[in-house]
């Protein structure tokens, strides 16, 4: 049995700026972690929206320990991701210094959302609440 927490995190597969980060990211030395493409799960959307996550605002982070979930969405996940990342590459570092900081990492995090947004747009791509 693994000592490391298992997690899951969840994000838009059609979004390029959500795929390229949760390939970037270096999380594995911490979490037992499952990358879920919300594209390839379709009841993942509707079930995560019923709970208050938008994965079209954010992507969503749950870290199970025994019983117990903690759930991260929007910027508090990526600040969290943050937290956990290691610094085994220049990406990861400039993450961690970029997003551990709340106040930073709302205010980042929603100048990202708008730029996810608007490249979904140019790209001709429908929001995951339009699919």
């Amino acid at each position: 049995m693994s000592a490391r927490p298992k997690a899951s995190l969840i994000y838009d597969g059609e979004c390029p700026f959500c795929s390229r980060y949760v390939q970037l990211l270096r999380l594995r030395q911490h979490l037992d972690l499952q990358l879920i493409d919300a594209d390839q799960h379709p009841d993942t959307y509707p079930r995560l929206l019923a709970e208050g996550m938008d994965l079209d605002k954010g992507m969503v982070l749950k870290i199970h320990e025994g019983l117990a979930t903690q759930t991260y969405h929007g910027a508090a996940c990526v600040e969290q991701l943050a937290l956990l990342s290691s610094a085994s590459d220049r990406f990861n570092r400039i993450n961690s210094a970029v997003f551990r900081q709340s106040a930073r990492s709302a205010l980042i995090y929603q100048v990202l959302v708008t730029a996810r947004n608007l490249l979904l747009w140019l790209l001709r791509r429908k929001p995951l609440a339009q699919r």
